[in-house]
């Protein structure tokens, strides 16, 4: 059984407000920039993120490019801020760093009391985030700053990363973002009273640091929800005894008309339904009211006779339903409706600029590997190049990012290219289409 969430009640626990930072504007050019959890969204949180902004928000283009690479520190962000950042000509750069500025090696012993290695390692992080945020200002480039996210130690571990280390490093974060009047995105904060409530849903992979893709939902989640993201569909209301609408938010209802065994009219609606692209997202509302927040298609239709009726397109049947059911209101967005096909392609063109996003992070970390002064031109001395590092590090990870650097490196403007195409794909598609429904009793 889904446990009802309070989310006012959970704002005020977790200390943020409804709004933390703007809504994406149509034409906006935003870059995330951080480590690996920022490197894996290109085809998760940042992906989902881009598909449910177009969903709700159609005849609009956001260009979200990501700039993560894994292992990285604020002083790597840093060190790369112009070749990886500011070339994008962005207008807004979230900045998440720090799981890895701290490292977590230095809390494996579970001291609350900072040693003076952590408290350099600390002071460290906040003078580059500082830099960055200066950096990125003096560009004319707006900044949000993003608190980490939490390791997943809610199981009594003794590693105390979490209150000793990143609480203390995201309340930074979000001390400094108000001094300067900057937007803040606190997700260390939310996704810790998450955890904490629903300890033992799988939401991060065995390391207990990358979250797994429904970890990664939550993340947008967090990210729209502190935005002030409208995530509602359409709520409509039908007095099907009066064929009469009473109420149509984000949709129209046009040539309602009484059957002879219910109701049939066209459904308009004006926004798209959220496509879950993995199977861990059905786990979703067990941890955020998702569905209530970001996925709500509601069709209430009141005054029908007792008994079940079918909800059906043409010729397709969506579901059956009893009257009780439809007078409470059932979610469109769960059914396969034209909206959902919809919905299921702009997912499908998300996920493919998220997969080439991550072809393009492979050569930027590679890049970053060699070192940005030691870059060949000539490809086959790059080749050697990538090749050096993956064997001074001598590890299967290495090994593998370097085989695929050496084949993304040659392909680079393509790649380019596509995730630039399939950015305007994205709300080109993003197209609500009228389509007939049909209440039809089918048993008394």
């Amino acid at each position: 059984m889904i446990q009802k969430f309070n989310w006012t009640v959970f704002c005020i626990l977790v200390g943020f407000t409804l709004s933390a930072a703007n809504l994406f504007q149509d034409g906006e050019r935003v870059v995330f920039l951080g480590d690996s959890i920022t490197s894996q969204g290109a085809g998760a949180y940042i992906s989902y993120l881009a598909t449910l902004y177009h969903s709700r928000c159609p005849g609009k283009t956001v260009r979200l490019y990501c700039a993560g690479i894994p292992g990285n520190t604020a002083a790597g962000g840093l060190a790369r801020l112009e070749r990886d950042v500011i070339c994008r000509k962005p207008d807004r750069v979230f900045v998440w760093f720090g799981a890895n500025d701290l490292n977590y090696t230095l809390y494996a012993q579970g001291n609350p009391k900072l040693s003076q290695k952590q408290v350099e390692r600390m002071e460290k992080c906040r003078g580059n985030l500082t830099q960055i945020y200066d950096r990125l200002k003096a560009a004319g480039i707006k900044v949000v700053a993003v608190t980490p996210t939490p390791f997943h130690y809610f199981h009594g571990e003794k590693n105390n990363m979490n209150e000793a280390g990143l609480a203390k490093l995201s309340e930074f974060i979000r001390k400094d973002a108000a001094e300067r009047g900057m937007e803040c995105i606190d997700l260390y904060q939310a996704m810790t009273e998450t955890l904490k409530r629903q300890p033992d849903i799988v939401t991060y992979g065995k390391d207990k640091i990358h979250p797994n893709a429904l970890g990664q939902l939550m993340i947008a989640y967090f990210f729209l929800k502190q935005m002030n993201f409208d995530g509602m569909i359409s709520n409509v209301r039908i007095d099907a005894a009066k064929a009469k609408v009473i109420q149509a938010q984000q949709a129209k209802i046009e040539n309602l008309q009484k059957t002879k065994n219910g109701i049939k009219f066209t459904y308009v609606p004006t926004r798209l339904p959220f496509y879950f692209t993995n199977k861990m997202h059905e786990q979703i509302d067990r941890m955020v009211p998702f569905t209530k927040d970001m996925n709500s298609e509601i069709l209430h239709a009141t005054g029908l006779e007792p008994g079940k009726y079918q909800l059906k397109n043409g010729r397709t049947v969506l579901g059956t339903f009893t009257a009780e059911e439809l007078s409470r209101g059932i979610n469109l967005a769960s059914l396969q409706t034209p909206s959902f096909q919809i919905a299921r392609k702009i997912a499908k063109t998300s996920s493919a600029v998220g997969r080439t996003q991550g072809k393009l992070r492979n050569i930027a970390q590679g890049d970053y590997l060699i070192g940005y002064n030691r870059i060949p031109e000539n490809l086959a001395e790059r080749d050697k190049a990538i090749d050096a590092i993956a064997k001074k590090y001598n590890s299967k990870y290495h090994y593998t990012v370097a085989k695929s650097y050496k084949e993304n490196v040659r392909n680079k403007d393509r790649l380019e290219k596509e995730m630039e195409t399939g950015m305007d794909q994205l709300g080109k598609e993003c197209a609500p289409k009228p389509f007939e429904l049909v209440l039809e009793r089918v048993e008394k």
